[in-house]
């Protein structure tokens, strides 16, 4: 058996840039050279689908003959992609980014992917891809690019329709149990199993996408490939006692978020006298169990395996005011507003600090008209008098 491509993608919060990429796992394992090829995808999801897409159009400009046969054990196809992005699908990141920052974007594999994206698919191949086919992209402020007309439906559909136009056979409900390889005459014999019977099939080659299920890992191991050992990636963070515990400093505040913050996460590693740091930021959401929102899925994306290595018990440290440079200055702008603040309870009721570091005037009481000129608190009252 020979391994021709392995791909990793992890997801974070920032998209990837390549709908391809969206599975886990993407493993090409070609058999004997044989007159007529049968290749079978494993997993009918968005890189299941592109894939055979691809492998169908690449053989028969070619002019060889080919059966390409996707196996997809669920009842639907590409049912992440109907909801992600909020049911928009958000399929790439801004192509007229450079790529070492699309690549910034992965928690892990940089390195791997430079290759692929630089040489075999950039990101403007992947906007090419879909305005040829009819599919117009727009960019929104945060660099996501979903179609014009908001709908993940759009994205599918113009998928699909690739892959009927190479004659791409689709079954559905077809849930594959194991995969062997026969040495003798080189054939993959993928076991199936659907309602009604199970069935034994031979193919050249396997396409693995199989995206987080836990079935390609096993596949996988079956072929004898070594895997790396999963760990959860993209979750919220659990504060016991500052959320929990009736005096934990956050506790009473789910519900509340801010715009902004920063969150860092402190480790040890061997053999090295100081701590390593990982730290992520954007809006955060304080929950009955602890932290969610953009800061905390990423650090916990881009943190994963240091995570696990601790076993989740770690202390991590939030910079509420990120816009002041250092605790000095917050502490400096602190005692400039005490001084100044009528009355000087002001300072312990709102926070006096405003949205950014040059702002000398604290917010006026609540009390005043709405149409009195004010700078937002940098942290909400209720955040602030539990701090």
């Amino acid at each position: 058996t020979k391994t021709n491509t392995v791909t990793t993608a992890v997801t974070s919060s920032q998209p990837p840039p390549f709908l391809f990429l969206f599975c886990s796992i993407i493993l090409l394992l070609r058999g004997e050279e044989r007159s007529k090829k049968r290749i079978c995808v494993i997993g009918g999801g968005a890189s299941g689908m592109f894939a055979a897409s691809i492998a169908a159009k690449t053989v028969q400009e070619e002019g060889l003959e080919c059966e390409v046969v996707v196996l997809e054990g669920g009842r639907k196809l590409m049912t992440k992609v109907e909801i992600s992005g909020g049911g928009r699908c958000n399929v790439m990141h801004d192509a007229t980014m450079a790529l070492p920052q699309i690549l910034s974007s992965y928690p892990r594999g940089q390195r791997e992917l430079h290759g692929l994206y630089a040489k075999h698919f950039t990101p403007q191949d992947m906007k090419s891809w879909f305005t040829s086919r009819g599919v117009t992209l727009k960019t929104e402020q945060d660099g996501r690019m979903f179609p014009i007309t908001d709908s993940s439906q759009t994205i599918m559909d113009v998928i699909q329709q690739e892959a009927q136009k190479w004659n791409v056979d689709i079954q559905l409900g077809c849930k594959v149990t194991s995969v062997e390889k026969d040495e003798d005459d080189g054939y993959f014999l993928v076991t199936t199993s659907t309602q009604k019977q199970i069935q034994q099939h031979a193919f050249d080659s396997i396409i693995l996408a199989t995206g987080s299920s836990p079935s390609g890992h096993d596949i996988a191991s079956q072929l004898g490939l070594n895997m790396v050992n999963p760990i959860p990636s993209l979750f919220t963070l659990e504060l016991k006692q500052q959320v929990k515990d009736v005096d934990g400093i956050l506790h009473g505040l789910a519900g509340l978020s801010v715009p902004f913050a920063r969150i860092t996460f402190r480790y040890k590693v061997p053999n090295r006298k100081k701590k390593q740091s990982i730290t992520q930021e954007g809006p955060l959401l304080l929950t009955h169990h602890g932290l969610s929102g953009p800061a905390a899925l990423r650090l916990s994306a881009f943190a994963a395996r240091e995570l696990a290595d601790v076993n989740y018990n770690c202390d991590l440290s939030i910079n509420w005011c990120t816009s002041f440079g250092t605790t000095e200055e917050v502490e400096d702008a602190l005692w400039t507003y005490k001084s100044t603040a009528s009355p000087k309870r002001f300072v312990s009721s709102v926070c006096p600090l405003g949205n950014h570091a040059n702002s000398k005037q604290p917010p006026q009481e609540e009390q005043q008209s709405s149409s009195s000129s004010t700078t937002p608190p940098l942290i909400p009252k209720r955040l602030w008098n539990a701090l």
